[in-house]
């Protein structure tokens, strides 16, 4: 799918912001397009006050023709100095584009240590449902993703052309067994392809008219809080090795918050004494203070 303008906007909002401040490298999985013409990338530079470089985006002045200017001229605009991309081949680009591609199939697991916690940022633009074992897909993001790193997932809800398309739950199970924080979360709904960004809420899709949509994809802003190895999310299970830690994943508005987690919920196994120590305990170990 590659970054289209909202998405882009969304991201250079967040650099603004300074939440990539101390980020220098990012991994997209697939060989990722940007889906922006020339002057689309100019007026948002000027917009984000972004540097822009005119010579990294020749090719987007024949946009929509491909080859199209790679999703790594958009990471090193917004000040990132590794910027790579992971796919089973290449595009041959521009000749200005003399970023990394990592040749590796995506169904089968990621063997490259040198590659685990290597990178602050990892994205999913709509890449990792091609591939037919999705799930090794998101085990070599959460591998490479570099501890209080991002990944930025963005998915089909409807309309997509992969293998599958999610439910409105996929992202934020994976999210509260691997107890990765919610930064940001929004659909973004294309219509008459001008794309447009909402609450993430299935309230929304009641209120329109789908036969008038194109697609509707949902985009999250995660933060990877530990090392553990990736879980598999059960649903309404909790994770694997755990059952009995269940969990509420009633999806709200979250963009408006600086952060979203998770916690364990279940009337019969976790009191509400429990609950509270488990939330005292994720609070006070953001803080780096030891309970027990």
């Amino acid at each position: 799918m590659g970054i289209n303008y909202k998405t882009a906007e969304i991201i250079s909002e967040f650099t603004n912001r300074g939440l990539f401040k101390e980020c220098d490298s990012v991994l997209d999985m697939g060989d990722m397009d940007l889906n922006l013409n020339f002057d689309q990338i100019k007026t948002l530079c000027e917009t984000y006050n972004l540097k822009f470089d005119a010579s990294l985006f020749n090719r987007s002045k024949h946009f929509p023709e491909r080859p199209r200017v790679s999703s790594s001229m958009f990471w090193k605009t917004i000040g990132l100095n590794t910027c790579e991309r992971m796919d089973i081949n290449a595009i041959k680009r521009d000749d200005n584009d003399k970023t990394n591609v990592i040749i590796k199939d995506l169904n089968f697991p990621l063997d490259q240590q040198n590659l685990y916690n290597k990178y602050n940022i990892v994205t999913d633009f709509g890449n990792n449902e091609h591939p037919f074992n999705i799930v090794e897909a998101y085990k070599t993001m959460h591998k490479v993703c570099k501890k209080n790193g991002y990944l930025i997932v963005q998915q089909a809800l409807m309309g997509g052309n992969g293998f599958y398309q999610f439910d409105h739950c996929t992202i934020d199970s994976i999210a509260a067994v691997n107890s990765y924080s919610i930064i940001f979360s929004c659909f973004l709904i294309n219509k008459d392809n001008e794309i447009f960004s909402t609450q993430l809420d299935k309230k929304v899709l009641k209120i329109l008219n789908l036969n008038e949509i194109k697609n509707i994809y949902m985009m999250y802003i995660l933060k990877k809080n530990n090392s553990e190895d990736f879980k598999f999310p059960y649903q309404g299970r909790g994770k694997q090795l755990d059952v009995k830690e269940l969990y509420s994943l009633k999806t709200i508005f979250k963009s408006q918050n600086s952060e979203d987690i998770h916690l364990p919920t279940n009337n019969e196994s976790i009191t509400n004494k429990n609950l509270i120590k488990i939330f005292f305990k994720r609070i006070l170990k953001k803080l780096k203070i030891n309970f027990k």
